[in-house]
């Protein structure tokens, strides 16, 4: 027979090689588990990112995409993420502030969208978030798959955007990848590999030119040419982009975004201009003069350039609705 002892032993001995199977099924049961895949909590239970009941994904350079995906029966809250770019702010401990009003996606991340790439919204579905631009200032933003319907928690997806690099204007000032161009007179500015820009119209010289729809940019060292974008720089774009104001009394801004996605061969001048609407011919004009190129320009071109970098090219011209209509 077993003495009282040795059944004792024996029992703690079970009992800890349980707890051993248990942990170990546990801990194999989170490393199988789908990268970027929400799991719905028990209502309840704390939210963690090892278990995947909660998500923090980042977005760190211009033209990232990320994916992640809502289980089966937990639609992704806002409901008008995909069609209207609705998004939840998020609080500084990682949490959905659900209870408040949703936020443009675009107004805070200019072109940035998400989209459903895989299920139907209501079997497990992977959403997209693409994000051709950085902002000029970090954005979280927040989306939740929603376990209502399993009488469940809902799973949190809190993106942080990086904030574009800060960089040296010619004038020797650090800004974040912003020019104002404001009544009469040049900004030179210098691309030397892929990257982003924002350019600013000012309330003197609100109007750029030439106009998007007319997909032309002016060239020469003078700005005397002009010729097609697409010419010029193979793959650049140039689109409109208007962002709606979030409060009543904001201004609706109106952007035009130019992107460069690979380098000339050789340096490319061009030029865009903003143009003041009030004032006599000839119109008071501000002109950006952008040497694209890897070694800059500055001598073929004759400008006297600054030279910065970055991820993929876009110029942001913003300027108020009442100046530009």
């Amino acid at each position: 027979m077993i003495g009282a002892g040795a059944r004792k032993s024996v029992t703690q001995g079970v009992l800890v090689a349980l707890v051993a199977f248990v942990c170990v099924g546990a801990a194999q049961a989170s490393r199988n588990l789908e990268p970027n895949t929400c799991v719905l909590a028990n209502n309840g239970a704390q939210l963690s990112l090892e278990n995947q009941t909660r998500l923090a994904l980042s977005v760190t350079q211009a033209g990232q995409q990320i994916t992640f995906t809502c289980p089966d029966g937990a639609p992704l809250d806002p409901s008008r993420a995909t069609v209207a770019g609705r998004y939840y702010a998020a609080s500084a401990d990682g949490k959905c502030l659900s209870s408040q009003n949703t936020l443009t996606l675009g107004n805070q991340v200019p072109g940035a969208y998400v989209s459903m790439v895989k299920g139907t919204g209501i079997t497990a579905t992977t959403y997209a978030l693409f994000v051709p631009v950085l902002p000029p200032t970090a954005q979280t933003l927040c989306f939740l798959c929603s376990g209502k319907a399993n009488h469940k928690q809902d799973c949190p997806i809190v993106v942080d955007v990086a904030a574009r690099k800060a960089v040296r204007s010619s004038e020797g000032k650090s800004f974040f990848q912003e020019h104002i161009c404001d009544g009469e007179g040049e900004k030179h500015i210098s691309v030397v590999e892929p990257q982003a820009l924002t350019l600013q119209c000012g309330t003197k010289t609100p109007t750029l030119d030439p106009t998007v729809k007319l997909a032309q940019v002016y060239t020469g060292a003078d700005c005397s040419g002009k010729a097609t974008l697409a010419t010029e720089i193979s793959g650049a774009t140039l689109e409109e982009a208007k962002s709606k104001p979030e409060e009543q009394n904001q201004r609706t801004q109106t952007g035009y975004v130019l992107t460069v996605t690979q380098m000339p061969e050789t340096t490319k001048q061009i030029c865009l201009k903003c143009i003041g609407t009030d004032s006599p011919t000839p119109k008071e004009t501000c002109t950006f003069k952008i040497a694209v190129g890897k070694n800059g320009g500055s001598a073929s071109a004759g400008f006297g350039l600054s030279a910065v970098t970055g991820v993929a090219v876009s110029v942001f011209v913003l300027a108020t609705a009442s100046l530009i209509q």
